[in-house]
């Protein structure tokens, strides 16, 4: 029985839907919250109520759910907010009601039933909505996370045979992770023969990060580069030790300095002052005898 009558409000709601839907976009353009204005046409609208009303008629959310995941991603992409389209599905459920109590004053079973499987459509369409919003918001989460963490591990080459990894902050596996990917990368993509993992702003080294730095050590040595570890300040050091880590294979210098000098005295290289190299050069040129 509640079928038929179903059916009946159908039809009347069809023949009034081009009112309907003047009334829903005057609803959604009132509210001054609403920042989509220019991006939801009439067309888009009537796409909605028709996608609503054929899944009333049916009894299936087959046509509606694919119309809300739709349009959702559409303005999503678009930069609309959540809020937006909050509203504009807030907007029909009012123009709903409005109607059905208006139309069917004196058959109230008939605007029940109407707005019962109406309502149960538009929060539907509502729990689709978040859904699509919490999906973009998690990948963009996840591409900001993952900028975040290759910003904050970079591979900086000194010489073509040389790379600096500096290390700041906490060193959590996620970053232990990413920190030796880039880092084996760069070995490889750049032949390098010497890797100085400069730890000097790590301010906490716990035995989680200590093996993390253990294994890039390692992974360095099997692709043939030689790793030297810079930076470590006394506390670190004596946490190592009581933590009773294996760091006695590993080559570690004060600081960066030290490194650099050393990277270049495996390579038969050294650092030299110019100013003092000038001179030497002028004086052999002036004293050819000596």
């Amino acid at each position: 029985m509640d079928r038929d009558i179903l059916k009946q409000a159908l039809i009347e709601v069809k023949k009034d839907k081009q009112t309907l839907i003047l009334e829903w976009e005057r609803k959604i353009f009132q509210n001054k919250e609403y920042e989509a204005a220019q991006i939801v046409e009439h067309e888009s609208l009537e796409g909605w109520l028709d996608a609503l009303l054929e899944d009333i008629g049916d009894g299936t959310p087959d046509t509606w759910d694919s119309v809300a995941q739709r349009e959702a991603n559409r303005l999503v992409k678009m930069g609309v907010s959540e809020n937006s389209f909050r509203i504009m599905l807030g907007a029909l459920t009012t123009v709903l009601w409005d109607y059905a109590l208006k139309r069917w004053y004196d058959t109230p079973r008939t605007a029940l039933a109407f707005l019962r499987e109406a309502n149960i459509h538009i929060i539907r369409g509502r729990t689709e909505m978040a859904r699509v919003f919490l999906d973009k918001r998690l990948e963009m989460i996840n591409k900001q996370q993952k900028a975040i963490i290759e910003l904050s591990t970079p591979v900086i080459p000194l010489l073509d045979s040389i790379l600096i990894v500096p290390l700041i902050g906490t060193i959590d596996t996620t970053r232990a992770n990413q920190i030796m990917e880039n880092m084996l990368y760069g070995i490889a993509e750049r032949n390098a023969e010497i890797v100085i993992i400069d730890i000097t702003g790590v301010h906490i080294v716990d035995s989680t990060v200590a093996h993390h730095l253990i294994k890039a050590y390692h992974a360095a040595r099997l692709l043939g580069a030689t790793c030297l570890l810079v930076g470590m300040r006394p506390e670190v050091a004596q946490t190592i030790t009581q933590l009773d880590i294996p760091f006695d294979q590993v080559i570690t210098k004060n600081n960066l300095a030290q490194g650099i000098e050393y990277a270049l005295q495996l390579q038969g290289r050294k650092i030299v002052e110019i100013q003092a190299e000038v001179n030497k050069i002028a004086n052999s040129h002036t004293n050819p005898g000596d």
